[in-house]
């Protein structure tokens, strides 16, 4: 493979550099962390609000559930009253007793589920303060994250014209790329490494500074397709 190719691969190997630095800038700007960071927290709400919402919706269902419970064990009670009111005086004891025992149970029965509607509007009552809160933090968060946002585009849209002039400068030393093997290679380890490409400079890697076997070396001097140090995996080329 022709030193040539090497060349053109090194000088695109410049422009891209350059072109991954200023996208790298534009990722770490304070801005946009501060608007990933508020984006998570608008989800991280959403998230809360739709659990309590859960939560409530379940809590009317469970309360609906022991208000007709609580219906029934008194329509109960109530008939046990009457039975009770209609005893002659020479009824059985045994049923007298029986009667008492079932009104007993269901007193019990109905200081439970009194118990548990208690808790439930409890309950109730506090998530629907925390659900209430929760909004307000989030419209909140949510005029942050707009201001945030109209920033980073701001400046977003003041790069734009360095940045086209950075992947204009990229595309065009592509052009000079005869070889779509090496390039395919280049991009690959790209995905890794910041450079990719790297002389040999006094049989040293120059990405890495490891020495390269003399049969690699010789590999390289005779042009012998692609030849990636052992060490680091990048693209080597002598001038």
């Amino acid at each position: 493979m022709g030193n040539e190719i090497y060349q053109a691969l090194w000088e695109y190997q410049a422009a891209d550099i350059n072109l991954s630095r200023f996208e790298r800038k534009l990722r770490e700007s304070q801005t946009r962390k501060k608007l990933l960071a508020m984006r998570n927290y608008l989800l991280e709400q959403q998230k809360k609000i739709k659990q309590l919402e859960e939560d409530l919706l379940k809590g009317q269902r469970n309360a609906a559930s022991i208000q007709e419970d609580i219906r029934k064990a008194m329509e109960e009670f109530a008939m046990l009253d009457q039975d009770l009111t209609d005893l002659g005086d020479d009824e059985d004891l045994e049923e007298l007793r029986r009667i008492s025992r079932e009104m007993d149970a269901l007193s019990k029965q109905l200081n439970g589920l009194n118990k548990e509607l208690n808790d439930i509007s409890k309950l109730a009552y506090g998530a629907e303060g925390v659900l209430k809160d929760a909004y307000v933090k989030m419209q909140k968060a949510k005029t942050d994250f707009d201001a945030l946002k109209a920033l980073h585009d701001k400046e977003l849209d003041e790069a734009k014209g360095e940045l086209n002039a950075l992947q204009a400068a990229v595309a065009e030393k592509e052009k000079f790329i005869t070889d779509p093997a090496l390039l395919a290679e280049y991009k690959k380890i790209k995905k890794n490494r910041l450079n990719p490409l790297a002389k040999v400079n006094e049989d040293r890697c120059s990405g890495c500074n490891m020495t390269i076997p003399s049969l690699t070396l010789r590999k390289i001097k005779e042009g012998e397709g692609i030849i990636e140090c052992e060490s680091c995996g990048r693209i080597l080329f002598m001038e």
